[in-house]
Order: C-alpha cells, then structure tokens, then sequence
C-alpha cells in the first residue's frame, strides 16, 4: 500500500496496538528493522511453499483454497542476467492470495518446531532425531 497509505491506518490503531511495516525488496532476503520488514517475495513464498508442503500450513478444499494454490502454481521466480531475483505472479495472473497468506506467517516464534516431510532414514544424512528441514527459528544453543 505504500508508506503514506500505513502512516493514515496507524492513526486509527486501538491504544497499544502496533503495525508491522513489510517492505518489498528485491533479492531473496529478509531482514527486521525495528517494526519494519524488508522482505523478497521470493524468500516470503519459497517460505509458505514449505509450510504448506511440510503441513505446517493446511489448507482446505474450498474454492478460495483452490484460488490461492492456482497462484502459488502461477509464482515465479526468475534470475536475471545480471544475477537479480524477480518474483511474482506470471503474466496476466494474480499473487494477491499467496502474498496475504504468505505474510499471515511471516512470524513464527515457536520453539523447537520441526519440519517433516519424509520418514527418518539413517542413511540419508538426516540429524539425529530424523528431520530433513532444521527449524526455521532454530536457536543458536541448539545444535546436533
């Protein structure tokens, strides 16, 4: 919506209620400044894009849920010649859907979250406790 759109909303917020900014950038990064994101599609899908195929995000047979997979299929991301990344929606379809849900879990502070997608196998050079996706929020003490 812009800056000058999120200064006019934050006037009407309830007493103790704060906004969080995020920003597009282009790249494949995220980065916190304060209340403020400066995230890349690319980083903000290729993240839903494993929740959902890790179950952490589910999502129901509905036709909005259709809308919003329709899109995700439609998402992409290109790097240039000159070693930029683009992402976004192909041309003439529409990332409205994956963008909202896609910002909806842009926070996750639970601790000890595992991602599991396959089954453990020892031989695959999994961690010990079998997960083939390290915690996105790991912490720094926590080490195998």
């Amino acid at each position: 919506m812009g800056a000058p759109v999120v200064d006019a909303l934050e006037q009407f917020l309830p007493t103790g209620v704060q906004a969080i900014r995020v920003l597009w950038t282009g790249g494949d990064r995220i980065k916190r400044v304060g209340r403020e994101y400066h995230v890349a599609k690319s980083w903000l899908v290729s993240r839903l894009q494993a929740l959902i195929d890790t179950g952490r995000v589910q999502v129901p047979d509905s036709e909005q849920a259709r809308q919003l997979l329709d899109e995700l299929m439609a998402f992409e991301i290109k790097i240039t010649d000159h070693g930029s990344v683009i992402a976004g929606a192909r041309s003439g379809a529409h990332d409205d859907l994956v963008m909202s849900l896609a910002l909806c879990v842009l926070e996750d502070d639970s601790p000890g979250i595992r991602y599991r997608r396959l089954p453990p196998h020892a031989d695959r050079g999994l961690s010990p406790d079998g997960d083939d996706w390290l915690d996105l929020h790991r912490s720094p003490s926590t080490s195998w």
